[in-house]
């Protein structure tokens, strides 16, 4: 159902970022957002409602870090990893739009030279349990990886990727509202293998 009522809303962010040498990044964050939008389920007698509407308040504070590494020469690496927290608050009382959540997310991408043209890449991510107003997501991850080789005198090069090898890359998550309790399972075409040139 569409909501022609719904309203702009407006987030105010502080943000504050450090970088040390050059390989390590650090960044604080916290916004505050009024008339917070999001997908909103209610239910109409024997009927369940999906629309879209503005909630009271939603506060976000996170703590990101991120490393260009290079543990070799044939070996570099870029790691980030966020923890955040965030706070919404519903419309009036209605505790079925309010949450409380700390989650947190990784990501590593590795790259390798392998000498006579190969090299490799290695890359993973991570998210964990979290919830927003009336969606409580669990965690999920993949793991992609690729080879290439360089070919004709460097002028070309050919590469095989699979990306979410381990076909995990499936979000499975619970919705509340009002006495209803529903849980959904998306699995998507995720797995994916490249061959390019």
């Amino acid at each position: 159902m569409g909501n022609p009522f719904i309203q702009p809303q407006l987030t105010t962010t502080f943000e504050l970022t450090h970088t040390y040498k050059n390989w390590l990044t650090t960044t604080i964050n916290h916004s505050e957002t009024n008339k917070y939008f999001s997908q909103i389920f209610r239910t109409e007698g024997e009927v369940t409602i999906l629309t879209q509407g503005n909630l009271a308040r939603m506060r976000n504070t996170s703590l990101s870090i991120n490393a260009q590494l290079n543990p070799t020469k044939w070996w570099s690496a870029n790691v980030s990893g966020t923890l955040n927290k965030r706070v919404v608050k519903g419309v009036g009382n209605n505790s079925d739009f309010a949450s409380d959540n700390v989650s947190f997310s990784a990501n590593a991408n590795n790259n390798f030279k392998l000498g006579k043209g190969w090299s490799a890449e290695l890359s993973g991510n991570y998210n964990s349990r979290s919830a927003d107003a009336q969606f409580i997501i669990a965690g999920f991850g993949q793991v992609s990886a690729g080879i290439a080789k360089q070919v004709l005198k460097n002028k070309g090069s050919v590469k095989l990727n699979v990306r979410d090898i381990f076909f995990s890359q499936i979000i499975n998550g619970d919705i509340r509202y009002q006495n209803v309790r529903e849980h959904f399972k998306q699995s998507r075409d995720s797995r994916v293998v490249t061959l390019s040139f």
